[in-house]
């Protein structure tokens, strides 16, 4: 029995030295250009083509070439492994698998080029780039496909990776560069064109040392996130126009657009990206990180002051998208303080969708908004009358026809603002829409009461519908009309004569008015009013939001009207008005004293919704 044991002993041993002998580590020897399948290119053969065969691969000098399937790294492939090596190696087809960490310069500088093929480091912990301060690590994509978990671009060192055309599949996350502790790496991320596919996010200069940029320089590279988009303090991000980020969420958590930077200029390439989100409602909206200083109503909102071109809330999908002002950008606000606003060129909001404000300003050119918005409507604000004479015109085709085809402008200058649609470039979009608002204030009226028939709205006190006869204003003021401004009919108080003392408000109001989809609303009407000053006598306009009656949107103050004639009256009631689907409008009037006055006669009601 002693002798079974030590011979099943020795037997043992031997297994054992054999087994570590092939799984503990293979070193590249074969120079440049060498086929990575050839055994006598490695110091211990070919890594295996099987997980379980675990073996380590280093490539610290010298250029192996993969070109056939089944190639295969059971636990790490490290390029340029050890001290003031430099590695690379180059896939042209052929498939590869990492089964651990892939090292792209760890202690020495490592490269990487794939032209083709299936690069599968899908379950590696981490594929990193520049691993050791002073370290390189590049990567070259120009085809094929690349799968992995975790890809951080720089950790102590540098890392760089181009991304020419071929397609990032079903990944984690991106890093650029490392997120860990105070690493010092510095990360870039170029994409030219192929697509990024990730079931996380992409997190740029979001350590509290490093730096980090996100280059997007291809105008139909297809970049889509399982969750979003993290700008840390050190980002830098750039992108051509049209560039477009698309966050899915699959239906399950929340995504993000996340923005910690204090540096409008280190992102500078928001102004040109388009952020759709198509999260299939997940069960909580995805939120969007305003950044930008509250302008107000000011072009210069628009300039280097983290705006952006595009945001779309739902796509194929249905989306929930809520803004949020978390961070405090850089003494604009933020937490404890005003809030920060965001300026976006245009604004979609697709049927089924919704985007919630959260009470916080946003400001856009164009605006597409078919779906729901909560806590607050897009603001709009108009490009087009450039000289302020509420016209586009004769002077603003003048400017338009100076600088045609002038793709310089800027803020500040907007090609003395015929670039309309702030491209930074006078073209054709620009004369379509000189062409569609030419000789108008640029208004669409979606509703309109002329009077000439009874509407029907709610009267109270002396309010009547019908024509006015003339009569009132015997002593004070002027009398009312004889007819409407466009046919017979008005509504008015007293259309025989003067008001009457009143101890409340009597008050005139429209049915419910839908302004679904409808933004920048302004209220239109003639009036022909005489009345005495506050506090003899208080004529007021007011709005329902939905909610509540703004109460005071105009009043007669302490000024005596003495109309003679009919006045166009002009009333911004948009905060009360967009995207509302019962919208009302109300005149009011209350006298405390007899007087000779006429009072209200009102005709032509619409309601025009302003670029």
């Amino acid at each position: 029995m002693k002798c079974f044991i030590s011979i099943f002993a020795f037997s043992v041993i031997v297994v054992l030295t054999n087994t570590a002998f092939a799984v503990d580590e293979t070193t590249w020897i074969g120079g440049f250009d060498a086929p990575w399948s050839d055994d006598s290119n490695w110091s211990y053969g070919e890594p295996g083509d099987d997980v379980g065969d675990a073996l380590y691969a280093y490539v610290n000098f010298g250029r192996p070439v993969i070109t056939e399937a089944n190639e295969a790294v059971g636990n790490t492939l490290s390029i340029g492994n050890d001290a003031g090596s430099e590695g690379t190696v180059k896939m042209y087809s052929g498939d590869l698998f990492v089964g651990g960490y892939e090292r792209i310069g760890r202690h020495g500088d490592g490269h990487f080029e794939q032209y083709d093929g299936f690069h599968d480091a899908g379950s590696a912990s981490y594929v990193t780039m520049g691993e050791d301060s002073g370290t390189i690590g590049t990567y070259r994509m120009e085809g094929g496909e690349y799968r992995f978990s975790t890809l951080i671009v720089g950790w102590e060192g540098s890392g760089t990776f181009d991304h020419i055309a071929g397609d990032i599949v079903n990944s984690g996350s991106i890093s650029i560069p490392s997120t860990v502790g105070s690493s010092l790496g510095t990360g870039e991320y170029n994409i030219y064109g192929g697509s990024i596919e990730l079931r996380s996010a992409i997190s740029i200069g979001n350590a509290a040392t490093g730096q980090g940029t996100l280059n997007i320089f291809g105008h139909s590279c297809d970049i889509t996130l399982g969750l979003g988009i993290i700008f840390g303090q050190n980002a830098h991000f750039n992108a051509v126009r049209g560039a477009e980020i698309k966050i899915t969420n699959n239906g399950i958590i929340n995504g993000y657009v996340m923005n910690q930077s204090t540096n409008e200029s280190n992102l500078g390439g928001l102004k040109n990206l388009t952020v759709v989100f198509d999260d299939s409602m997940a069960a909580a909206a995805s939120e969007f990180e305003v950044a930008g200083e509250d302008l107000g109503e000011d072009f210069s909102g628009f300039c280097g002051n983290f705006d952006i071109d595009t945001l779309v809330v739902g796509d194929n999908n249905n989306a929930s998208v809520k803004l949020v002002d978390a961070f405090n950008n850089g003494n604009r606000g933020g937490v404890g303080g005003t809030p920060e606003a965001l300026y976006v060129r245009k604004i979609v909001v697709k049927s089924g969708s919704q985007l919630d404000l959260n009470g916080l300003h946003l400001y856009c050119l164009e605006i597409d908004i078919q779906g729901t918005t909560l806590n607050g409507n897009p603001i709009r604000m108009w490009a087009m009358d450039i000289d302020g004479n509420g016209m586009v015109d004769i002077y603003e085709l003048a400017v338009l026809a100076d600088n045609w085809l002038d793709d310089s402008c800027i803020c500040g200058d907007w090609c003395e603002g015929a670039d309309f649609d702030r491209n930074n470039r006078v073209d054709f979009v620009d004369f379509a829409l000189l062409g569609k608002y030419y000789n108008t204030d640029g208004g669409t009226v979606f509703y309109s009461e002329n009077l000439d028939s009874d509407p029907g709205w709610t009267t109270e006190g002396l309010w009547a519908f019908g024509v006015p006869l003339g009569m009132g204003g015997t002593y004070i003021g002027n009398p009312d009309p004889t007819s409407g401004y466009t046919g017979d009919n008005v509504y008015g108080v007293n259309l025989a004569g003067d008001y009457l003392p009143t101890s409340s408000y009597r008050y005139l109001t429209t049915g419910s008015i839908d302004c679904t989809g409808k933004f920048n609303v302004h209220l239109y009407f003639k009036r022909w009013l005489n009345c005495a000053e506050q506090p003899y006598s208080y004529h007021l306009v007011n709005v329902f939001d939905g909610a509540f009656w703004n109460n005071f949107l105009w009043d007669n103050s302490t000024v005596r009207i003495e109309d003679s004639e009919w006045q166009s009256i002009v009333l911004d009631v948009s905060e009360e008005a967009d995207n509302n689907p019962d919208f009302r409008i109300r005149w009011a009037y209350k006298a405390s004293t007899t007087g000779s006055f006429s009072g209200w006669n009102i005709d032509d009601i619409e309601l025009k919704e302003l670029p």
